[in-house]
């Protein structure tokens, strides 16, 4: 699934045979600085994708796509993610998402490993 546009759930839709509900449409704020908020986490999630050893990856000059997409990308748990799509302005969010940034290359230089992060998307072999 690729979401367009956010959303809460309101209720759930029972006896569907796939999952629906009732949502409530949620605007979408700048907030008060969102160009320096994002400058600052281009800055954090290369320094990021450094620390994982993986290539700078390419991130959308708009600053609400780009904290989504940082939140697509980093290796966050998924209360983490969910709690940064719970922010209600993009500024905000590229604030927390420039915090959790520092904080995760904190983690990496201190730990011995780096997370699976392309485990997932490896081909399995069953032999």
């Amino acid at each position: 699934t690729h979401g367009a546009r956010r959303f809460r759930v309101l209720a759930n839709v029972e006896g569907r045979p796939y999952r629906q509900a009732q949502v409530r449409w949620l605007d979408e704020a700048a907030g008060d600085d969102p160009r320096e908020a994002a400058d600052a986490v281009r800055v954090e999630f290369a320094r990021y994708q450094d620390a994982l050893g993986r290539p700078a990856a390419a991130l959308p000059d708009e600053p609400t796509a780009l904290s989504y997409a940082v939140a697509a990308h980093a290796v966050l748990d998924l209360g983490l993610r969910q709690s940064l799509l719970e922010i209600p302005d993009t500024t905000t969010r590229l604030r927390e998402q420039a915090r959790l940034l520092r904080r995760e290359r904190t983690l990496l230089a201190r730990l011995p490993s780096l997370p699976a992060v392309d485990l997932p998307r490896a081909a399995r072999d069953l032999n």
